[in-house]
């Protein structure tokens, strides 16, 4: 293009100068992108270690309550077949006494 006094003017881009600024463009977004991701594994993990605790913390307060308030154990020195059935725990040779 020429201006007033037809002398050409340096309007838009050249092919060299969008090149470069695509290959910037695409590596920002390649460091951009990747951080993402480590990040979504990140929270996932972390996600995932969260419910194993919770769980954990779930089982250990539901024994710790049913020793509390429960009142027939299952008790012996040996594994016995019968182990759905509930018994009294007279007998301090035969295991532990609650």
């Amino acid at each position: 293009m020429t201006n007033d006094y037809g002398l050409k003017t340096n309007e838009g881009f050249t092919l060299v100068e969008m090149i470069v600024a695509l290959g910037f463009f695409t590596v920002i977004m390649l460091v951009v992108i990747s951080v993402l991701a480590s990040v979504s594994g990140a929270n996932e993990k972390a996600r995932t270690m969260r419910v194993v605790i919770d769980n954990l913390n779930f089982a250990v307060e539901n024994m710790a309550r049913t020793l509390r308030v429960g009142s027939q154990y299952h008790c012996g020195s040996s594994i016995t077949p019968l182990l759905n059935v509930a018994r009294v725990c007279d007998d301090v040779q035969a295991g532990s006494e609650f």
